[in-house]
């Protein structure tokens, strides 16, 4: 009797260590996701505030959205080229960002880079120029591709600690943690109007940004920024009524007699093509600030090389494609073929485009497969308050089949569609496409409060 107590009793603080361990892990766990989401832009809005003063105008500038939330928050970009950017410069310099220079091994391509950028976007040049003279180089001598890949990227990822958010805000810490994740993109032409809605959906939080960006000499846009957040933006609209949101591209392989995805089917191994090219995430904002309709986008990206990286800070990237939609009640699909990247344009007949992560390429057998494991169920929420005008967010998103929280089938795009009235969009600037555009941690992975 006395060896089964002791049994007993050492179950029993076997037990009690276990479960005091496993709470000291969680509040350990709960209170760094907290700390991050206080802390990751504290740097940021230091060294901005320094960079305000010394170019002597406020062409950045940040504000929260929500009482609540941390993440996203408000970004607004106004200014010249120049001005923008010299105060990204600024930022750059305090932070201890390397300014990439170029060597006589890519001069020559550098220059063609330079002569494509002031045919199609020549307002980049000007960036360069803004960042040059705050970090005391002449614009001449930076090295264009490793500007667009690496300084804006590597400046913001770093400076918004975004290691520390894939780290901190893993998503598979929930209970219940989420099985599936993946982005949906939908788009629907009723009522005059084009619906254009996507989530973002990925196996972390990031330090996202809602973006208003109004550079002279371009198109207004508003979107959604987390990369590069004054070289990337996309999942918006422009003042034109033109609107682009880009998913990942996953292709198709046969493995032990299954068909699965192949990643990396649709990016490039090379370190950058021959020619001159602009990297996608850099192609989204000059689309985005120089296209008004999904025709001039085309026409664009026809004349235009888009590169597609394989990595990305240590990452691993599949190739993206990418949904336009215009005013006009127009959207496609675009996608680029491996290899080569010749620019294909998917246009179905009907009101509306739906585009996951996976390609139009592999034909209808693939995408039957993938959406059987990831089923895709669009559906449609109560419309809340828009936060810019004309931007109008759905309480839901579009399910890929994950259960993050928040995450609830409720109808279809056809239902989405039917609830918006014309009244809805008078008198506002961004009227005549409605970005719906949600994010799966703000109904409730992101709890931390300011």
């Amino acid at each position: 009797m006395k060896r089964i107590i002791a049994v007993l009793c050492v179950l029993l603080l076997g037990f009690i260590v276990a479960f005091f361990g496993y709470r000291w892990i969680s509040d350990r766990a709960s209170g760094e996701s907290d700390r991050v989401y206080r802390e990751y832009d504290q740097k940021f809005r230091a060294y901005l505030a320094n960079a305000t003063r010394l170019v002597g105008k406020e062409t950045i500038k940040v504000e929260r959205l929500s009482d609540q939330f941390t993440v996203p928050q408000k970004l607004t970009i106004k200014g010249t080229p120049y001005e923008i950017g010299l105060t990204i410069g600024h930022i750059g310099k305090q932070a201890k960002e390397r300014l990439p220079l170029v060597d006589e091994t890519n001069r020559d391509l550098n220059q063609k880079l330079a002569e494509l950028y002031r045919k199609i976007y020549p307002q980049h040049l000007d960036v360069v120029r803004g960042v040059a003279e705050a970090y005391g180089q002449p614009a001449e001598q930076i090295d264009l591709v490793l500007f667009e890949r690496d300084f804006g990227s590597d400046l913001w990822c770093n400076l918004l600690q975004h290691e520390r958010f894939y780290r901190e805000t893993d998503f598979s810490k929930q209970d219940p943690s989420p099985e599936k994740y993946g982005c949906s993109v939908a788009s629907y032409y009723a009522n005059g109007h084009q619906i254009v809605g996507r989530n973002f959906d990925l196996p972390s939080d990031r330090p996202t940004y809602f973006t208003d960006l109004e550079m002279a000499g371009t198109y207004r846009v508003m979107g959604h920024t987390v990369y590069d957040l004054t070289g990337e933006m996309n999942d918006g609209i422009n003042e034109k009524g033109f609107s682009l949101c880009v998913a990942g591209n996953v292709g198709s392989q046969w493995l032990k007699g299954d068909l699965t995805g192949a990643k990396l089917k649709y990016t490039s191994r090379e370190p950058y093509p021959r020619e001159p090219a602009v990297v996608f995430w850099q192609m989204t904002q000059v689309v985005m600030q120089t296209c008004a309709t999904v025709d001039e986008a085309l026409a664009l990206l026809r004349a235009v090389r888009v590169w597609f990286p394989a990595n990305f800070r240590g990452m691993t990237l599949e190739g993206s494609h990418w949904l336009l939609a215009d005013a006009t009640g127009k959207a496609v699909v675009v996608e680029w073929t491996p290899g080569d990247s010749q620019l294909l344009v998917y246009d179905k007949p009907g009101p509306y485009e739906l585009m996951t992560n996976f390609s139009f390429q592999e034909g209808e057998e693939f995408l039957e497969v993938v959406h059987g494991l990831f089923p895709f169920d669009v559906f449609a929420g109560g419309f809340g308050e828009a936060t810019f005008p004309g931007v109008v967010f759905l309480d839901g998103g579009f399910d890929h089949g994950d259960e993050m929280p928040g995450h609830e089938a409720a109808g279809n795009v056809e239902a989405a569609a039917a609830r918006f009235g014309d009244e809805r969009f008078n008198g506002r600037d961004f009227c005549d496409v409605c970005c719906v555009h949600t994010f799966p941690f703000v109904a409730g992975a992101q709890q931390a409060k300011a």
